[in-house]
């Protein structure tokens, strides 16, 4: 379907995640008065981001034109593209556009969630075309990537054309013989592209992708050598590798043991689906695994980027049903995620005081990328030959190196087109621009609870993890506008009975201060705040060298 391009209309692209970071993958995509959204991911929090449970993008921008959204795309079922939905839908809902596979992953999000009802599905297949309100006609392609029915974009509008990617690479020998169909991305390309969305994470590692096959190859070699059980952790929609696993365990006669909670689900919709097949008598609930011998079993686990609460880490720390024992052999079957790398560095250590062999990619092909790497990359972007190039699914490490390879193959520097979230791309009829502005960002999410004072929370928590908490109590006589006594206590921050004199000295000093301030003043309790809080943070970091976060309390007395 052609669509004939018309000057009154405009077209835009905004980002409210997945440029400059990893994850969090989220378009706004507009033409005229309509818009789409291509997936609504979330990123897993860094190690100093303390109490937070995952991070999804500012969706303010999307829920003020709420009334224009005709439809949801989403390209494949990773959490970095699904796991904002729960969220987004508390306050919308809208048709989601998705293959079957993906549909079973988001139902799989829902299953707690009050707003399961608000769901609804248009199921398509990769190769189909449907049209999403007025403007927007959508075919979709085939994509490898390390989960299958992926699928990439050609979104056809009015006043131009734009071709997602999705996460791909060039896997010439995948599993299901799933593969990138460049022949369709080629006639997109003949057709004419007026940005190429790609993405760019692996755009530093010259080359190409290996093969995932080459994990199954490793797996082999694993299990001949092994007479222990076999632990195996990866992401849990990795179904791809799954079945590797479960092939490599038929042949060597092990059953499999199936752990935690989004690898059950997942693993059973992929069954139900067709995308795994694993025979029902190979499956061995946990509470009876002791009725096998040890060179009889392979456990599939989660928490293969350290998560504090998978089974993995509580495996390793003994607060789980399962045990590690000596001698077990423990495959981590991913690469650690940027910011993770600590966590799992942790959870290894302990592994290995357990008298586990713990096998990573640094020691064997355990994993491999389900990204494109550089020369993928150059072919996939010369296949649909676009007048703009916009990378997505990078830091800002990846968009710089993606630019200057763009320059080296002839672009000029206005044609790659680096954004950050909140920007705008505008399309026009002989030009594009970038418009920054739009209410973006993160929120964070702590349990049900999603918070917008990133920074504030941060540096509280920060505050608070690094030296503690100083709690002081001020009883204040309103009637004589005084401070009559001061009470400091401390949570975190140092042994009390060793810095007594410390607390005594900070209370007596406090309190004379409080004292010097106009009656007709001090009946301000902002006052009184602001001058505590400076008073004990100079007077504690001056004999601690800690800056502890205070907190005031204001007790009215008579």
């Amino acid at each position: 379907m052609k669509i004939k391009t018309k000057k009154n209309f405009s077209l835009s692209i905004t980002p409210l995640g997945g440029v400059r970071e990893i994850g969090k993958n989220c378009f706004v995509i507009e033409c005229d008065d309509e818009m789409i959204l291509v997936d609504a991911g979330i990123i897993f929090p860094a190690e100093d981001d303390y109490g937070v449970d995952v991070i999804i993008p500012n969706f303010e921008y999307l829920l003020e034109r709420a009334d224009k959204l005709k439809g949801i795309i989403i390209t494949h079922g990773h959490e970095d593209h699904i796991g904002a939905l729960t969220y987004l839908f508390r306050d919308i809902s809208s048709k989601i556009y998705t293959t079957n596979l993906t549909a079973g992953l988001i139902e799989n999000k829902f299953i707690d969630s009050e707003n399961k009802r608000k769901l609804s599905f248009e199921i398509i297949e990769p190769g189909d075309e449907f049209t999403i309100g007025g403007n927007f006609h959508i075919s979709t392609a085939l994509i490898n990537h390390s989960i299958p029915a992926g699928i990439g974009l050609r979104i056809q509008t009015p006043a131009g054309t734009i071709v997602h990617s999705g996460d791909f690479k060039l896997d010439q020998t995948p599993i299901n013989d799933e593969r990138t169909d460049l022949r369709k991305f080629g006639a997109w390309g003949e057709s004419g592209v007026d940005i190429l969305m790609i993405d760019v994470t692996n755009v530093s590692t010259r080359g190409f992708t290996p093969s995932e096959r080459r994990i199954g190859l490793t797996f082999e070699r694993i299990f001949e050598r092994a007479s222990s059980r076999i632990f195996i952790a990866m992401f849990s929609s990795h179904f791809h590798r799954i079945q590797q696993a479960v092939d490599v365990a038929e042949r060597f006669e092990r059953k499999v043991v199936i752990l935690g909670r989004s690898m059950i689900l997942n693993v059973q919709t992929a069954r139900e689906l067709g995308y795994l097949k694993i025979p029902d008598r190979m499956i061995v609930e946990p509470e009876n695994m002791d009725a096998f011998r040890d060179e009889e079993l392979m456990i599939l686990a989660t928490g293969s980027q350290g998560e504090p609460m998978s089974v993995l880490s509580r495996m390793a720390s003994g607060e789980h049903q399962v045990s590690i024992r000596d001698g077990d052999r423990v495959i981590i079957s991913a690469n650690p995620i940027p910011g993770n790398e600590a966590a799992i560095g942790r959870i290894i250590n302990r592994l290995f005081d357990l008298g586990a062999k713990v096998i990573t990619s640094d020691s064997e092909e355990v994993h491999v990328s389900g990204h494109a790497s550089r020369e993928e990359i150059k072919i996939l972007y010369n296949t649909v030959s676009p007048r703009y190039v916009m990378p997505f699914h990078g830091e800002s490490r990846n968009f710089m190196e993606f630019r200057d390879l763009m320059l080296k193959m002839g672009r000029q520097y206005s044609d790659v087109l680096l954004t950050r979230p909140g920007d705008r791309i505008r399309l026009y009829a002989d030009d594009v621009s970038i418009q920054s502005g739009v209410t973006s960002g993160e929120q964070l999410v702590r349990g049900d609870v999603v918070e917008d004072e990133w920074v504030h929370l941060a540096n509280e928590r920060s505050k608070m993890a690094s030296a503690g908490v100083i709690i002081a109590a001020i009883f204040y006589n309103k009637s004589k506008r005084e401070v009559v006594r001061i009470e400091l206590n401390s949570r975190g921050f140092v042994n009390r009975q060793k810095w007594e004199y410390v607390f005594e000295r900070a209370e007596t000093s406090l309190l004379d201060s409080l004292n010097t301030i106009r009656a007709h003043d001090l009946k301000s309790f902002s006052v009184i705040r602001e001058r505590s809080e400076q008073k004990l943070s100079r007077l504690f970091f001056r004999h601690t060298g800690l800056r502890p976060l205070i907190i005031v309390k204001i007790i009215e007395v008579k």
